[in-house]
């Protein structure tokens, strides 16, 4: 990116922080022809770019990836080839005729199946599956360590109860009996909960369940209704999470209520 271009941008960024929710993630992109490789200069550099970015305090997290030769012929061979993946999907109920939504379910699946998605041969993160996800994966905040601490407590089994879960879209669906094959999807609600998952994995067994919801549909219109509703949400403040109680009582003939 031009230099110009960058600081017309990045002074955007800082006159509007103060409208945005939480902080966002920054990646920083370095591509060469040449071989990437471990030397002490190049990673001397990063640092002190990483450095500099991190002094503004802008950002929740910065990801700095360097691309050589190698990594830049296998993502042009992933060019256009359809994330394809198989799961079982046994706990479910179809969803009634929706115009345009080829089939839809509501069900549940394994915690390791929403890796499996998620992931490819390497175990390796599939940033495409969330490319139609307007939240960014956003770390160690309060809600996503609240995640995580369930899967590393002694009710982990209660994930299912206590998670609102993910919202899968895909283009294409197979079924045979309870084997379930999606093509070209995506993860459009439930980045945060997948990537905590992600990151949780030596901890997630079979008893990690998690609520799903399937659409199949090539409508983008559908998609982007989908996207919008699943991911609005109305801002609830701490307090609000405190149970209240209503207290009428008889005093000198008059009825009192308290709230408390």
């Amino acid at each position: 990116m031009h230099n110009g271009c960058y600081s017309i941008k990045f002074n955007n960024l800082i006159s509007n922080t103060s409208k945005l929710r939480s902080k966002p993630t920054c990646y920083l992109f370095y591509v060469t022809l040449g071989n990437k490789t471990e030397d002490q200069n190049i990673q001397a550099k990063i640092n002190d770019v990483r450095k500099d970015i991190d002094s503004e305090n802008l950002f929740s997290k910065i990801i700095f990836e360097l691309y050589g030769a190698n990594e830049i012929q296998v993502l042009y061979k992933k060019i256009g080839q359809a994330v394809s993946k198989s799961f079982e999907f046994t706990q479910r109920v179809m969803l009634p005729v929706i115009h345009e939504v080829k089939e839809s379910y509501l069900g549940v699946i394994k915690a390791i199946t929403i890796i499996d998605l998620m992931t490819d041969e390497n175990h390796e993160l599939l940033p495409n599956v969330f490319y139609d996800n307007v939240r960014d994966f956003q770390g160690d905040n309060k809600v996503n360590k609240e995640i995580a601490d369930t899967i590393n407590s002694g009710y982990k089994d209660a994930f299912l109860i206590l998670n609102n879960g993910i919202t899968i879209v895909a283009e294409d669906l197979k079924t045979s009996r309870n084997t379930f094959t999606i093509s070209n999807y995506q993860i459009i609600n439930g980045c945060q909960t997948s990537n905590v998952l992600f990151e949780n994995l030596a901890k997630i067994d079979d008893t990690v369940l998690v609520p799903v919801k399937l659409i199949c549909s090539k409508n983008r219109d559908i998609t982007a209704r989908l996207i919008r509703s699943t991911n609005r949400q109305t801002e609830v403040k701490e307090q609000d999470l405190i149970p209240t109680f209503n207290l009428e009582v008889q005093h000198k003939k008059k009825r009192l209520q308290v709230v408390f």
